[in-house]
């Protein structure tokens, strides 16, 4: 092995501990039981753990499909190689999470229904747009997690995700961010992942689960969980 491999394998590593500790400590820091208004508030935060979940799993199946095709050579490839780990440590420290909190976690789907990318530019762009998609989602629903300590880590995986896209958007040679981040809610993120979580050549039965026992419906906005 290589000192760069070697250097990429430690970056992996350390990421996921990381991402998995602060979830850990910010779970320390919660009154689990005994409290009312806590078991009303984690209710919600369960919903939104659990939705970005849902983005998690997408996306680290989308990293383990991309880099399993042959198209990333070079610099490309070893950058899908990190953010594929890091997608993976989201989801361990979420499903962690959920876990601590008593929920159930959502399940990554068995398919997904990816585009059929026929070069490295189109799966950068693509990638570029997903990840700028998942730092949104994490900015939407920021202001509904009802424990401070939970918004922590979230925001700690949103930073994540916005650092993804920055690199990206430097690869395929298009304008850094804005000043501002703009958040999108669940209905705006739903709109465009739902044909993604849709096994090609059939209509689900029901719109993606939450994990809460539940499903996302369809409402006169777009879909919303219940």
């Amino acid at each position: 092995m290589d000192n760069n491999t070697r250097h990429g394998l430690n970056r992996r590593d350390f990421l996921k501990a990381s991402a998995v500790t602060a979830v850990a400590t910010a779970l320390a820091a919660s009154p689990l039981a005994g409290n009312i208004t806590f078991a009303q508030s984690a209710s919600q935060d369960l919903e939104i753990l659990n939705y970005a979940l849902t983005l998690e799993h997408l996306e680290a199946a989308a990293y383990r499909a991309v880099i399993g095709s042959g198209l990333l050579s070079g610099k490309a490839l070893e950058y899908f190689q990190d953010f594929g780990a890091h997608e993976a440590a989201h989801v361990d420290a979420l499903t962690t999470t959920i876990k601590s909190l008593g929920g159930t976690p959502v399940a990554a789907q068995a398919k997904y229904n990816f585009p059929a990318f026929k070069s490295q530019q189109e799966v950068l762009e693509y990638f570029h747009t997903v990840e700028e998609l998942g730092a949104a989602a994490y900015l939407g629903q920021a202001p509904r997690l009802m424990s401070g300590d939970l918004l922590t880590a979230a925001v700690s995986i949103h930073n994540v995700e916005a650092q993804h896209a920055a690199v990206l958007a430097d690869m395929i040679g298009v304008s850094p961010a804005p000043d501002f981040g703009t958040p999108k809610s669940m209905d705006q993120v739903l709109a465009v992942v739902t044909p993604i979580l849709t096994v090609p050549g059939s209509m689900p039965s029901g719109m993606p689960t939450t994990g809460r026992g539940g499903s996302f419906r369809q409402s006169g906005g777009g879909n919303v969980p219940y």
